[in-house]
């Protein structure tokens, strides 16, 4: 977050940002109620809400219910100002999405994405939610992709190797004209789970992935953290201890796919319990060392391999006790949580949200 004093400008530029963002979070809100939040002057705060009028960031939504005294003005965000595109990638598709600037949905549609053509199938879902705009300002395009951003550059993103080390921000800003942003697929998904269903009573969430590809999203103070080269989360390629032999470590990405391909086989009963024993005692092994090391209130568990009922067999196997063990939920509905989580980053980053202050 920035903190600026000093300039009349940039004073008046800092309480515009943080009247929208208040008005975003609790519109319809009358201009009294904004200087309560705000703890502005209410003279301030007229002359920011006029300001943001001006800009049509925001649009009066007529008088509120009259409880004896006289009706005061209501304030919302200006859903029409602009639109955005998310675009998230899983499984050679796009599933993209067309919203305003309230997280409305407007459109919606799957776009085959074919690896080896990855650029023009980017082109095409993007040129389509645009022709869906009907004329309406793009404000900015989101994507989710399985890769490590880093910067504006993407690495370790197998399933779409042309991309590797490619500058897809600029390409796409350039042909575009507008603002573009990309972030790792997990990291998203647990910012849109986050924010959309827990951020009211937890502060700190760590979101597992264990599918195809193995990786975490973190959660920490409300905000996602993501190291100081964005490799934080990576938690495919810890070592773990060998579940039959302590003594020898293996990759838990590893681990996970070897249980997952020797679960889709006809096995016997007892080879199977042993199986489900080794894939309780690995997830239990990661997300126990997470919990010592990060104390998230909540981990949430994208995996395929696991029931419901099989959560508190994890917890058993964590060896940790009430008090520091963290609550543990299965997701389902991943997709949805990363175009959540795309549409989010848009909003957030299409506005500058700096300190407020009362000058």
């Amino acid at each position: 977050m920035d903190h600026h004093t000093g300039r009349p400008q940039t004073l008046k530029l800092l309480n515009q940002s943080n009247v929208e963002s208040i008005i975003r979070s609790h519109g319809p809100i009358t201009k009294p109620q904004i200087a309560t939040i705000t703890k502005l002057s209410l003279v301030t705060v007229n002359k920011t809400v006029e300001a943001l009028l001006q800009q049509e960031s925001i649009t009066c939504l007529g008088l509120t219910k009259s409880s004896g005294g006289r009706s005061a003005k209501a304030y919302g965000i200006n859903k029409e100002q602009s639109y955005i595109i998310c675009l998230y990638y899983e499984k050679m598709h796009y599933w993209s999405i067309l919203a305003n600037m309230a997280g409305e949905i407007i459109y919606e549609e799957e776009f085959f994405a074919d690896s080896g053509n990855i650029n023009e199938a980017t082109y095409k879902a993007i040129d389509k939610m645009i022709l869906k705009a009907d004329n309406h300002k793009i404000s900015a395009i989101g994507l989710g992709l399985p890769g490590v951003v880093r910067g504006d550059i993407l690495t370790d993103i197998p399933l779409i190797p042309s991309w590797e080390g490619y500058p897809l921000v600029r390409i796409l800003e350039t042909k575009y004209n507008c603002s573009v942003f990309i972030e790792n697929d997990i990291n998203l998904a647990a910012s849109g789970l986050y924010f959309n269903h827990y951020k009211d009573d937890y502060e700190h969430l760590v979101l597992l992935y264990l599918n195809q590809g193995i990786g975490s999203g973190l959660i920490i103070n409300r905000d996602l953290f993501k190291g100081f080269s964005n490799f934080a989360g990576e938690i495919g390629c810890l070592e773990i201890p060998s579940y039959e032999n302590g003594s020898s470590t293996i990759p838990f990405e590893k681990k996970i796919s070897l249980i997952s391909d020797s679960l889709k086989k006809d096995l016997k009963d007892d080879d199977l319990y042993h199986l489900k024993e080794e894939l309780y005692w690995s997830v239990a092994y990661v997300v126990g060392n997470i919990a010592c090391i990060l104390n998230p209130e909540i981990v949430a568990l994208q995996c395929d391999l696991l029931a419901e009922d099989e959560l508190e067999l994890i917890r058993k196997n964590m060896k940790l006790s009430k008090q520091d063990c963290p609550k543990l939920v299965l997701v389902k509905d991943f997709r949805q949580h990363c175009i959540n989580g795309v549409l989010n980053m848009c909003i957030q980053k299409t506005r500058t949200v700096l300190t407020l202050l009362n000058k």
